[in-house]
């Protein structure tokens, strides 16, 4: 039986996950990811959607802030998941060169 996570969002700014497998009758454990808004207003909402799986790494999630698009990373382990974000990374990213 695979496991699977489920990621849901609310506009108030909540982001919560839950793990789900497909016979599961109904979801008992829902649990809070939060995030710290990337340009400090703290009263902004951080709110995370666009997930996906990313390829060959297990564990790793990537979505994006809803408000700012700011890249996010989820290292999703069995008792914790940690939260990193690219914004310093984007800012050599584009600077840099692109050639086809």
């Amino acid at each position: 039986m695979d496991n699977n996570l489920l990621f849901a969002f609310f506009s108030t700014g909540k982001t919560f996950v839950a793990p789900w497998t497909e016979n599961l009758p109904r979801i008992t454990g829902v649990f809070p990811i939060n995030v710290k808004p990337a340009n400090g207003n703290k009263t902004a909402p951080s709110t995370l959607w666009q997930w996906s799986e990313v390829l060959q790494h297990p564990g790793l999630v990537f979505c994006a802030t809803h408000t700012a698009g700011i890249p996010i990373v989820l290292m999703v382990k069995p008792d914790n998941i940690s939260v990193g974000n690219f914004l310093r990374q984007l800012s050599f990213l584009d600077n840099t060169g692109w050639s086809s």
